[in-house]
């Protein structure tokens, strides 16, 4: 029986020329070292570990001697595997190589952040960093006039300086780094606050992609306005604790228990698992249909139902990618919203809703069909009259809590806020419009075709 060997990572001495010094073993055999000792020893060692595991090499790279302690390259979790981060900058170049090698064998790669230097970084002082949002224009804010980004939307918040960092990075990577925290439980009490972030000294002004040494965090909380609290409050409850939280996201390294951001091979997989469960949740509801009612009509008309009012939510939240930089967007607080955990659990509280509305009216279609074998268009008509009041008070009260949950519940709730919108207004309209059609007209195909003349029969 053949057994399947471990796999061990080597790369060959062959650029052996040491020019730095980063551990005392180092400082005193820096000029001992010999290159053809070197070689030797590694092809024992190869010799050796190959009666015990496959070996795999990989190229060596010039200015890069210290790649023959492949051991450094990262941790290996079966299929996945954790790039190692270097603190001398010497090495700091091998994560590159380490990280694509990686990638070119089929390893899940696992996105750890590392700390983020800043002026200010461990400083509890947050007074000369931060400050009140009273103009539209961001540079009157921070008493920087020549940055003229708009502010409107964070007028009462906070804006929160960060100069000096180190490697810089982008807008777009800080926001994600302060949204993480936001989620952790030091931080869970200020979820649901706006936040934006803005580039103010880019790394490279010529090359955007460069990153930014100097950014403005803007933060507003509709419970926390400068206009409506006294300053102690607004500076202690908002400004105090948005700064601890930004350095706090910066200066804090990523646990293994808080990787969220997987490879691509990771993210197929997780999404390949989601349309399996959806698939599955849709069988079992469609089951559940056809024995409460004791038609598989009914449960075709309900699923048919569902899949249109996820399909047309997730069509409008894809619209808003195209759209979000428009006054009427602007206006109707829409931003190029992005599928995440709140917009998922949005999808499915689509579904229950528009499933309940939906089993309210097919239950008065059951009802009043008696003990017809199939229901008429009249039997239909009749049963949405009868139950479209309690659809549209329902549906007005529902909108009324998640308009509200929308305009006022801050940017981190506002995706999940959307889709309920749209949710409820095509869950409404599919009810109505979708699924009981849908039983009368299958009613209708079965009725004509039991009425029809056997061939050579009388009419």
């Amino acid at each position: 029986m053949s057994t399947i060997k471990d796999k061990i990572l080597m790369c060959p001495p062959d650029h052996f020329t040491v020019d730095y010094v980063i551990n005392p073993w180092m400082a005193g055999h820096k000029d001992s070292l010999s290159l053809e000792l070197a070689r030797q020893q590694w092809q024992q060692l190869r010799d050796v570990l190959s009666d015990y595991a496959d070996i795999v090499t990989i190229d060596p790279h010039p200015d890069l001697p210290d790649m023959v302690f492949t051991a450094n390259a990262g941790v290996v979790l079966g299929r996945k595997a954790i790039a190692s981060h270097f603190m001398p900058m010497e090495r700091r170049p091998e994560e590159v190589i380490f990280k694509q090698w990686f990638r070119d064998n089929d390893f899940d790669l696992l996105d750890l952040d590392e700390k983020i230097g800043f002026e200010g970084a461990g400083d509890d002082a947050h007074t000369a960093r931060t400050f009140p949002i009273t103009a539209d224009s961001l540079g009157e804010n921070i008493q920087r006039p020549r940055y003229t980004d708009r502010v409107s939307r964070f007028l009462g918040g906070v804006a929160i300086t960060i100069d000096a960092i180190d490697p810089p990075v982008s807008p777009q990577e800080i926001e994600k780094r302060i949204g993480r925290m936001r989620s952790q439980p030091d931080f869970a009490a200020f979820v649901g606050r706006d936040v934006g972030v803005f580039g103010l000294e880019p790394a490279d002004p010529l090359d955007p992609g460069a990153g930014y040494r100097s950014v403005a965090v803007c933060v507003y909380d509709s419970d926390l306005s400068y206009f409506d609290v006294d300053f102690d409050t607004w500076d202690r409850e908002l400004a105090a604790n948005e700064w601890r939280l930004a350095v706090q996201a910066l200066q804090r390294r990523t646990s293994l228990e808080e990787v969220r951001s997987f490879s691509s091979a990771v993210a197929a997989t997780l999404a390949a698992n989601a349309i399996v469960a959806v698939t599955l949740s849709l069988l079992g509801i469609m089951i559940y249909i056809w024995v409460r009612f004791g038609s598989l009509r009914y449960s075709l008309a309900a699923i048919v139902a569902l899949v249109h009012d996820v399909t047309i939510a997730l069509g409008l939240l894809a619209l808003t990618a195209w759209v979000a930089d428009t006054q009427l967007a602007s206006f109707l607080l829409i931003e190029e919203f992005r599928i995440d955990l709140g917009v998922v659990a949005g999808m499915l509280t689509i579904i229950g809703y528009s499933l309940n509305d939906t089993i309210v009216i097919l239950d008065r279609i059951r009802e009043n069909r008696g003990k017809l074998p199939i229901p008429t268009a009249d039997i239909v008509d009749r049963s949405i009259n009868q139950t479209i009041s309690r659809t549209v008070l329902t549906s007005t009260t529902t909108l009324l809590a998640v308009a509200i949950m929308y305009g006022a519940g801050g940017g981190g709730i506002r995706p999940f806020a959307f889709c309920l919108l749209a949710g409820v207004l095509v869950g409404t309209y599919s009810s109505v419009a979708i699924a009981a059609p849908l039983v009368v007209r299958a009613a209708a195909a079965k009725e004509a075709g039991s009425e029809s003349p056997a061939p050579g029969g009388r009419p």
